[in-house]
C-alpha cells in the first residue's frame, strides 16, 4: 500500500520552507532552502511543530504556511496485525 503524505510551504526573508509529513510514527520534517541549496532540515513530531520551529527559528509566521499538495510514499507500506519485532519485551 503507498501513502500519500500532505506537503506545505512557506516563504519568509528570501528563505523557501517546506513541510512534508511523513508516517505518524516518524513525524514530520522541515526543510529551509537558500535558492536549490538546503540549509537546515529538522525532524519532529508532526506538522504544528515544525510550523512552531520555523516560528521560533526563523520567525516564519504560522499563517504564511500554504497547502502544497501532496506526496506518495517511496516505498510499499505493510502493515502486520499482531507483530512484534524480535527482542522487544512484550
Amino acid at each position: 500500500m503507498k501513502m500519500q503524505f500532505k506537503v506545505f510551504k512557506a516563504e519568509h526573508e528570501g528563505l523557501r520552507f517546506e513541510i512534508e509529513e511523513d508516517l505518524p510514527l516518524v513525524g514530520a520534517y522541515l526543510y529551509v532552502f537558500e535558492g536549490e541549496n538546503v540549509l537546515f532540515d529538522f525532524l519532529s513530531e508532526n506538522i504544528d511543530a515544525c510550523r512552531q520551529v520555523a516560528l521560533e527559528d526563523f520567525g516564519v509566521p504560522i499563517d504564511s504556511w500554504v497547502f502544497a499538495g501532496t506526496i506518495e510514499s517511496k516505498t510499499e507500506i505493510k502493515f502486520i496485525d499482531n507483530y512484534l519485532p524480535p527482542n522487544l519485551p512484550v
